[in-house]
């Protein structure tokens, strides 16, 4: 008889058939924040050659680690921008005030 209650109280501390197991989990975190900083001179003038020492980020007044950082040299564009060369133009409008009797619709389906 002692064989039998141990068994039974066995079978109640198992798990049940009905739960699913637990999803294991664990305390993770990341944070960067970017930053696009642009640098001038008193004449208005990009500073060039800067380096991730020549920066301080600071949160709620705390310095925060540069943990990248990505010098980006532009050169000065055109002052005015190039004219394009005009192509063939497919167009839906017709002429002033006229009215086209057909419509046209597509329907995409990327959910089937």
């Amino acid at each position: 008889m002692k064989i039998a209650g141990v068994l039974v109280a066995l079978a109640l501390a198992g798990p049940k058939a009905d739960e699913p197991p637990p999803v294991p989990a664990f305390p993770a975190a990341a944070e960067a924040v970017t930053l696009d900083v642009v640098v001038v001179d008193k004449q208005g003038r990009p500073v060039r050659g800067l380096a991730p020492a020549d920066f301080t980020v600071l949160e709620d007044g705390r310095p925060q680690m540069v943990v990248g950082f990505e010098a980006l040299d532009s050169a000065p564009g055109p002052s005015e921008p190039a004219e394009m060369p005009l192509g063939p133009v497919a167009s839906n409008a017709g002429a002033p005030g006229e009215r086209s009797p057909r419509v046209f619709v597509f329907v995409v389906d990327d959910l089937g």
